[in-house]
């Protein structure tokens, strides 16, 4: 581009080019595709790609480790595909984003593949409307199996009984007695989150490779348990599930197949904050730049009406008033870089 640019010629001529079957591109972004794709920041703790996938090519900039900001576009790869027929080259992408394993921030992965499944997509029926009008399926979660939170629940158990491993000496008498208890079954305690749904586990190990997991709700026996790195596998009453978990100290992300799940690890020395003292109260929805503040405290808003304007990644987004009221107070000012779920502003209490 740039000896074209400096007046050289074009390296082939129009008469030498050819086209030669189907090919897409995908797009892989840091953005929540459910909340209007908006853009997201966060640690690349895990970015797996297909290796060697047929017809594929993966073009990235960032690596494990690197972080997304609010600084720069938040693209994280290009997914390209080439196939002799459009169906084939569908499938490659299909399979290449099935493949892809994401962890430390929030992607457009899922809608991506749910769109390159769509029927009038794959007919090349599409339009500019299509997004929108399919938007609501698109970006719906997949439905995990049963038992994903159990597996969830014992890759964080073995994950913890690695690290202490590591963590103590050789000489450690606690280590080396191992799972042995006295007159007693040796128990392990996980609690997770799903959503804000708080989930207790209580997993008994009995022998060898059999657990016993038990939640408020039920108890299940577990044969087999084993994990290698990423790789999971357990047969849980009966069924024999295999999955790749990625364990951290916040989180547990879980895919099974193509669908993903991620358990958050609460920590039981965060202060819980108590969103009701203040009344109603404006957040960040994402990581961004305060561009605008429209009011101060004790001006009177109604529904609607145009609080702040936050700018990110070269998009303008404005937080409205949720209902009539009075600004209680107001924490953010113009220029302010601020993350996501920041408060910005409050309103009163209703009298």
């Amino acid at each position: 581009q740039l000896r074209v640019a400096a007046g050289e010629p074009l390296p082939l001529g129009q008469d030498e080019l050819a086209i030669d079957g189907w090919s897409f591109e995908a797009r892989l972004y840091a953005e929540n595709a459910a909340r209007g794709f908006l853009p997201a920041t966060g640690t690349l703790e895990t970015l797996d790609f297909p290796e060697n996938a047929a017809g594929a090519r993966i073009d990235t900039g960032v690596r494990a480790g690197d972080a997304i900001t609010p600084f720069y576009d938040p693209m994280i790869a290009k997914i390209i595909v080439h196939g002799e027929t459009r169906e084939r080259a569908l499938g490659r992408l299909e399979n290449a984003l099935a493949a892809c394993r994401i962890t430390g921030t929030v992607t457009n992965a899922r809608f991506l593949l749910e769109l390159a499944r769509d029927e009038a997509f794959a007919r090349g029926d599409v339009d500019t409307g299509l997004i929108e009008r399919e938007l609501t399926r698109l970006v719906a979660s997949k439905d995990l199996p049963p038992h994903a939170a159990t597996l969830a629940a014992l890759a964080a158990m073995a994950e913890d009984s690695d690290h202490a491993a590591k963590q103590s000496s050789p000489q450690d008498p606690w280590q080396s007695l191992g799972a042995w208890r006295l007159w007693d079954t040796p128990l392990a305690f996980v609690r997770l989150l799903a959503g804000d749904t708080p989930l207790a586990f209580r997993i008994a190990h009995l022998a060898d490779d059999r657990h016993e997991v038990e939640t408020d709700e039920a108890k299940v026996s577990v044969d087999g348990f084993s994990k290698r790195g990423d790789r999971i596998e357990a047969t849980i009453d009966g069924h024999t599930m295999r999955a790749s978990a990625f364990v951290k100290s916040s989180a547990v992300t879980i895919f099974i197949g193509d669908a993903e799940a991620t358990f958050t690890r609460p920590d039981p020395l965060a202060a819980s904050r108590d969103d009701g003292a203040g009344g109603d109260t404006i957040t960040a929805p994402m990581p961004g730049l305060v561009k605008l503040v429209n009011v101060a405290a004790g001006d009177t808003v109604s529904r609607g009406q145009a609080l702040i304007v936050m700018e990110a990644m070269k998009m303008e987004h404005t937080l409205t008033a949720p209902r009539d009221g009075t600004i209680a107070e107001v924490t953010a000012k113009a220029g302010d870089q601020v993350e996501e779920a920041a408060v910005l502003l409050e309103l009163s209490a209703p009298e």
